[in-house]
């Protein structure tokens, strides 16, 4: 973004707010007129910005001047200008007299600067500083282009991994098992399968087996298999490249992760591709405990929040709505299971709660969920019923929380 003030103290401590505190890019210009040349520019070299945050008292051309000058500009006039001033009277009547999407009062508050961009870039104004850093962090990082297989049988992990391949720029097929990823690699050709090892009919690993099968007989080329697990040893990564996977990624896993699969197996797309060499990888966020949502994992909610196309609240509600839908089932399931010492389905009914329970933030029905399962995989229901009775208080309390963090879709 482009930060206009002939105020060198007030240009720095805006541009430490905008790159420190949202993680943002942002240039500097002294007074308008170089505000309206670095915007021309950069327009002309096919590297606009994104939005540009403009003092109104200036020597001329002062706020309203560059606004003007930027509205007369087909090159940028569809440019979000954000107003700021010293004055509290700059309102409505700005907005309307010079068209700016927004307008701040000096001193900015960093609460106030993150409503306003979230206002011009059209997000949710209900991001928060992390969510929006994510957003942000996600939109530099270079396009893949590839049809890729999901094979998940998991309805909320099928949500968050097509939301985050979808974002990546990928076309995506779900298959909610083994033997629907194998009839859909016969059928059409994909760049890229992302194989859940644990799933009913047929498993991840019997799949790849045979996809490798046709592959040597010649009936279909080499596919890249990308084996998603919620078991990150050793000895599960060699089991997973023994079945024949390519590689092996362990949930819940962030989009950065993920991003790491899709830069390894597919094509850049456009411009991107000329781009690759100077493009390096966003670090994440650091963790931080959900703002007024006790219980949850709050990387995990800015996770499903940055996934948002538009940041309009609607893919995080349905992802979340889905979790809050499908769960119960799943519950009701592990406790037949586990009452009827029924251990096979006792142990996957909890494996598919564990990995949906993290990637929605509810890490204690997810450690509930990981600990049954535990004792599923060692042939034993020991201590089961009294994990289950928690699990079922957790998750009473985890719905609770997620409704409290779900926000009306913006208009």
């Amino acid at each position: 973004m482009l930060v206009a003030d002939d105020n060198a103290t007030t240009r720095d401590v805006l541009r430490e707010q905008i790159t420190a505190g949202l993680g943002m890019q942002c240039a500097l210009a002294a007074d308008g007129a170089q505000a309206i040349t670095m915007l021309r520019e950069a327009a002309a070299r096919g590297e606009p910005f994104d939005v540009a945050l403009i003092d109104r008292v200036m020597p001329p051309p002062d706020g309203y001047g560059v606004s003007a000058a930027v509205r007369a500009d087909p090159a940028l006039a569809e440019l979000p200008l954000v107003l700021f001033s010293s004055s509290s009277r700059a309102g409505e009547e700005d907005l309307a007299k010079a068209g700016f999407v927004a307008v701040l009062t000096k001193p900015i508050r960093q609460v106030d600067l993150l409503h306003a961009l979230c206002t011009a870039l059209k997000l949710s104004t209900d991001l928060n500083a992390q969510s929006f850093r994510m957003r942000i962090a996600a939109s530099r990082e270079p396009q893949v282009k590839g049809k890729v297989l999901v094979a998940e049988d998991n309805a909320v992990n099928q949500e968050v991994v097509q939301a985050m391949l979808q974002g990546s720029g990928c076309t995506v097929r779900l298959a909610h098992n083994g033997a629907q990823a194998l009839k859909a690699i016969q059928s059409e050709p994909f760049d890229l399968v992302f194989m859940d090892c644990q799933m009913p009919e047929m498993d991840g690993y019997a799949a790849t087996r045979a996809v490798r099968a046709l592959e040597a007989q010649g009936m279909i080329r080499h596919i890249p298999i990308v084996a998603l697990t919620a078991h990150a040893t050793e000895a599960d990564r060699q089991i997973c490249l023994a079945a024949g996977m390519d590689s092996f990624l362990s949930k819940p896993f962030t989009q950065a992760a993920l991003r790491e699969e899709l830069l390894r197996w597919l094509p850049l797309s456009g411009e991107d591709a000329k781009s690759m060499a100077s493009s390096g990888h966003q670090q994440q966020a650091p963790a931080a405990q959900a703002e007024g949502v006790e219980g949850l994992d709050q990387r995990a909610l800015d996770e499903l929040r940055a996934l948002d196309p538009e940041g309009a609240a609607g893919l995080f509600n349905q992802i979340i709505q889905c979790y809050l839908d499908d769960t119960p089932k799943q519950i009701a399931q592990l406790r037949t299971a586990t009452l009827a010492e029924n251990i096979e389905t006792m142990t996957r009914s909890a494996h598919s709660m564990k990995s949906s329970s993290f990637s929605v933030g509810a890490k204690r029905v997810g450690e509930l969920a990981r600990d049954i399962e535990a004792k599923g995989r060692a042939n034993s229901t020991d201590g089961c019923h009294a994990l289950l009775a928690e699990l079922e208080e957790q998750y009473a309390a985890a719905d609770t929380q997620q409704r409290a963090c779900m926000t009306p879709p913006r208009a």
